[in-house]
């Protein structure tokens, strides 16, 4: 590793919430294994003279402050960690053997500890796994590892002792007389599943006649929880905020995380059921767009009209989904957003067409909007046009004369609005301004739901005119002068002998060399009416495809979401537009049984209720970083939270939050506009701000890059995708 400034890339929780999460399981009993014995080898690094001002460290005379440093104790291992317990670290002059003061202290695992101004560590109990804890003056950093082990033990449900012990020794233990439920097995969520930090914890639901009590085992390489709750019907449980925080931030890369549930149904056990997780080291960035139909939200006066108006709504991943524009009895739908998450485009009421500016307050000021004077006009230019990745411009969706059966709106195919067939064209999105663009006008005439590369130079598009739906094609695009070149075809159904499958919706990975997209049996590429499709990923310079199988619900002993068919309605994906935790994330429209609380799957009701929920739903799935060519790089999907469970929910579009200016608060650079997030001293404390880009630095996870080599790690596989350091996926 190279040296650059006291940084880590992993998002924090507040000092508040670590607090909250170390109480949340009442008392819990800690497991004392025997003691092992800490090593005694210390870290430092020394990095060139920074600029002070950057840290917010006043100017210091030439005496401590400028020495280098070791902390100790060095590579303390407790294992376990009780709630409440301390470690006094010290920082040492490497030149005087004797304890200097620093500016600020810092770990990068709130959820696992606090550390003070003094270098006092305070364990909550409730994450464990290898901290990096670290102190910063102005001209030096030093790094230690603290690792903890956490062991708890919960009876939240109040079983009792007998139970318990039954429940611990499963249905192999339970004896000859044992009946055990063969119907007993997990429906969600899905065995293999690649988590990221950050998430509500997930609500674990089997098929099964029942239970009285379930018994809860959760183990890593660093956390054990042991719960036992209340039975119930239909078979769920709500997986405590706590401990999910803890697996998921007490599990390293790689460190997979045993899941067993056993239970107990008139006094016969069944179990334990096993599934594995992996966690990925990073909590998901930006903001995820979408339309909603029927959302309580999205209505006037919380009640469900009978035309389904249409809103679009923002969901940042960990949070509940809020209305961003709609709600007004006007279907606002069918948008657009840049990668940087500046500019929105879409259909207001399907009769004019307007464009947004996106703040990180998470606001939406309109920027222009053509004639809507005449309600009965019928007009969707901008609906799903591309955006290039700041906004400017977009390049529009065409539309053809509608053709039978296809007879409702929005018909991507074929829209027949009042507007008359259009073709595709390059367009200003703050004006509505048409603007030249060489080498696509005259050669390109009706490109569907385009969609341009994270670095804006390559549009993605399906070349109607050409091939009828059935091939996906790729431009060159340069954003200087707006001149496209070398139109080749990546994607073509009918070299397998299909004429009636449609390709579209694609969407490029963050490095920009490969395209996820979907393939389709209706011409019209809707999800409804007996709809089916797949996602793909297509390598765009050698046109090798092959589905996601893993994410549309597929391994080598077929369909593990319900039905042959079920693993056939995945739908709409766009991606995540930088790396994170060593993944690539893909949010996607799919139709899917959601474990036992939407057991319909497809079509579902034409008027959802709390009852009868609609199956379309948003899900998230992992893909690892790397060629396409590869085995299948795709990891089974989840469920995204936070999203309201009875509406129907589409076409996600995922961009970064707009960017923070220089002093606002951060959790990682991506989220800053000159792209770096520093810890900085502040009222006595440690914060992180956006700062200017520091100098004679190599750049940390999340900062910005030019190229591989400017990543602090690249030696440990770090590459720079999409301008940002991103750590490789975990070998396993």
């Amino acid at each position: 590793m190279r040296s650059s400034s006291f940084y880590s890339g992993a998002l924090f929780s507040s000092v508040a919430a670590a607090i909250v999460v170390a109480v949340a399981c009442g008392n819990p009993e800690i497991i004392l294994p025997p003691e092992q014995q800490p090593s005694q080898d210390a870290g430092t690094d020394s990095v060139p003279e920074a600029d002070s001002s950057l840290l917010d460290i006043p100017n210091q005379e030439a005496d401590t402050k400028d020495e280098a440093f070791v902390i100790v104790p060095a590579d303390k291992v407790i294992d376990p960690v009780q709630p409440g317990e301390t470690v006094q670290f010290q920082a040492i002059s490497v030149k005087t053997q004797e304890p200097i003061e620093v500016s600020f202290w810092t770990v990068d695992k709130m959820v696992a500890g606090t550390i003070d101004a003094k270098g006092l560590f305070t364990a909550s109990g409730v994450a464990g796994g290898k901290l990096e804890i670290g102190a910063q003056t102005a001209k030096h950093q030093a790094t230690t590892s603290l690792t903890l082990r956490v062991r708890i033990r919960d009876n939240p449900g109040g079983l009792d002792a007998a139970t318990q012990a039954a429940l611990e020794a499963g249905q192999a233990g339970a004896g000859a007389t044992n009946t055990p439920d063969t119907t007993f097995r997990w429906l969600y969520p899905y065995d293999q599943t690649v988590f990221p930090r950050g998430l509500p914890s997930p609500t674990l639901q089997f098929a099964g006649v029942g239970a009285d009590g379930y018994y809860l085992h959760v183990q890593s390489e660093w956390y054990e929880y042991q719960g036992f709750y209340s039975g119930s019907s239909p078979e769920r449980l709500a997986v405590p905020s706590s401990v999910w925080e803890g697996l998921t931030w007490s599990a390293g890369a790689p460190d997979p995380v045993s899941v067993q549930m056993t239970k107990i149904h008139q006094g016969h056990v069944t179990g334990p059921v096993t599934e594995t997780w992996d966690i990925a080291q990073g909590s998901l960035k930006g903001i995820v767009y979408y339309n909603t139909y029927d959302d309580p939200l999205a209505t006037q006066n919380g009640q469900l009209d009978e035309e389904r108006r249409g809103a679009v709504m923002q969901i940042r991943p960990g949070q509940h989904a809020e209305v961003l524009l709609g709600g007004d009895g006007t279907c606002t739908v069918c948008h657009s957003v840049s990668a940087n998450g500046e500019r929105m485009v879409l259909s207001a009421g399907h009769v004019c067409n307007k464009s947004f500016v996106l703040s990180s307050t998470g606001d939406a000021t309109e920027a222009y909007s053509d004639s809507c004077a005449n309600e009965g006009r019928h007009d969707d230019t901008f609906s799903f046009g591309g955006l290039t990745p700041d906004g400017s411009l977009m390049l529009t969706s065409a539309s053809m004369k509608r053709e039978q059966p296809y007879d409702f709106f929005p018909n991507i195919a074929s829209v027949d609005d009042d507007t008359g067939p259009r073709d595709s064209k390059l367009v200003r999105v703050d004006s509505g301004q048409i603007v030249a663009a060489p080498g696509f006008d005259g050669v390109v005439r009706k490109a569907l739901m385009p969609s341009f590369s994270p670095n804006g130079r390559k549009v993605a598009f399906v070349h109607y005119e050409a091939g009828l739906g059935n091939t996906l094609s790729v431009m060159d695009f340069d954003p200087a002068t707006h001149t496209f070149t070398n139109l080749r075809v990546v994607y073509d159904a009918k070299k397998y002998g299909f004429d009636d499958l449609y390709a579209g919706w694609p969407a490029f990975t963050p490095d920009g060399k490969s395209i996820v997209f979907q393939v389709g049996d209706r011409r019209d590429y809707s999800t409804w009416r007996g709809g089916e499709g797949q996602l793909f990923i297509v390598d765009v310079a050698s046109g090798n495809e092959q589905p996601l199988a893993w994410l549309n619900g597929m391994n080598s002993s077929g369909s593990y979401v319900g039905t042959p068919q079920e693993a056939r309605m995945s739908f709409e994906p766009t991606l995540l537009p930088v790396a994170v935790g060593g993944y690539y994330w893909v949010v996607f429209t799919s139709r899917r049984p959601y474990g036992n609380m939407i057991e319909e799957s497809g079509e579902g009701p034409d008027a959802p209720t709390d009852q009868r929920p609609s199956p379309k739903k948003l899900w998230v799935a992992a893909i690892s970083i790397g060629s396409a060519l590869g085995p299948d790089p795709s990891h089974p999907a989840f469920y995204l939270e936070g999203q309201d469970l009875v509406s129907g929910n589409m076409r996600g579009f995922w961009a970064l939050e707009p960017c923070k200016q220089i002093d606002q608060s951060c959790e990682s650079g991506s989220e800053c506009c000159e792209g770096f997030c520093r810890a900085v001293e502040q009222d006595g404390g440690t914060a992180y701000v956006c700062v200017p880009p520091p100098t004679n630095e190599c750049v940390e996870e999340y900062e910005k890059c030019v190229t591989t080599e400017d990543c602090c790690d690249a030696d440990d596989g770090y590459e720079c995708i999409n301008g940002y350091c991103a750590r490789p996926t975990p070998v396993k």
